[in-house]
């Protein structure tokens, strides 16, 4: 016997929209001898859960490819902090010789072992000033296109350090990438939570730490071959070409239908969520979505975040 599900949340009768895509999606399916039935969107199996309600579908393909894309700022945040790694003693000790210039680019910047900490610990101070301002910033431009802006931290960055003739230099690049890492943190773990389903939440809640390992890795693998004396400077600049290639990419993923419906854009949330959950019906989890923005705004339950948040 077919269960019905249940809804312990009372939402604001202002609230509540009859999605376009539920009404589409509830008049015909197919059956095993080819005809077309209606379809109960309330339906529940025996956990109480519908099999067309899209609060409670899987991960798809379209949701982890648009996560992938949003993850690459992870890459390189990973890419940032690990390729200055391999090739410490090659740049800091000139350890292939003494000083060369070529084309104008000495092959060494030699400093002292202290130094060279402080010019690798600028990179989490940049990190920490980005993580401040990239959650106002988020609200205010979204999620995809806070993702696109912050690439330009990433590739002058990685301008600034591969072409770097002194210490000095090398330092502002590295604090530059660093507030391209610090956004990236932010931003990148709040658009994957906010186009997630219940079911995928936990695999993508850990996408971001996943994703800046593999970037990490990659930078270690490459930095093998490129850790001397002027190649370092190539690996440097390799930060730039990944933010370049996922600026392109960001244009084929859709925002966060978070953001959409808290800016009023309740039409472009809903065609967005038709879009991840293929198949499904999206008009429970849209009400839920506009009854907590509402609640939100009513209740101030979250407030505006400060500098410091």
């Amino acid at each position: 016997m077919s269960k019905f599900i249940e809804h312990d949340v009372q939402r604001p009768s202002s609230l509540y929209r009859t999605s376009s895509a539920a009404a589409s999606f509830a008049s015909t399916s197919p059956t095993s001898n080819g005809k077309k039935k209606g379809v109960d969107i309330y339906e529940a199996d025996e956990q109480g859960v519908s099999p067309t309600d899209s609060r409670y579908s899987r991960l798809n393909c379209p949701l982890l490819l648009f996560a992938i894309t949003a993850a690459i700022s992870s890459i390189n945040y990973g890419w940032v902090i690990g390729s200055i790694n391999i090739p410490a003693l090659v740049i800091e000790e000139c350890a292939d010789g003494p000083v060369a210039w070529t084309n104008g680019f000495p092959s060494c910047i030699p400093m002292s072992s202290t130094l060279w900490g402080l010019v690798v610990g600028l990179t989490p101070l940049g990190a920490w000033a980005g993580s401040m301002f990239s959650g106002i910033a988020a609200d205010k431009f979204g999620r995809k296109h806070m993702l696109m802006y912050n690439n330009a931290f990433f590739v002058s960055g990685a301008i600034i350090a591969s072409t770097s003739t002194s210490v000095a230099q090398l330092s502002v690049g590295r604090f530059v990438s660093g507030i391209g890492c610090g956004v990236a943190a932010n931003v990148v773990s709040t658009y994957c939570s906010e186009v997630s389903t219940i079911r995928s939440r936990g695999f993508l809640g850990g996408f971001q730490q996943l994703m800046i390992l593999v970037g990490v890795f990659l930078s270690q693998v490459v930095s093998i071959g490129l850790s001397k004396a002027p190649l370092w400077r190539v690996l440097f600049s390799i930060s730039a070409a990944i933010a370049i290639v996922q600026t392109l990419l960001l244009f084929f993923i859709p925002e966060s239908p978070k953001y959409l419906a808290s800016t009023k854009q309740i039409d472009k949330a809903e065609a967005v969520l038709v879009r991840l959950r293929k198949d499904m019906d999206i008009a429970f989890e849209l009400d839920d979505l506009l009854t907590v923005l509402e609640y939100s705004r009513q209740t101030d339950y979250v407030p505006q975040p400060t500098m410091w948040q």
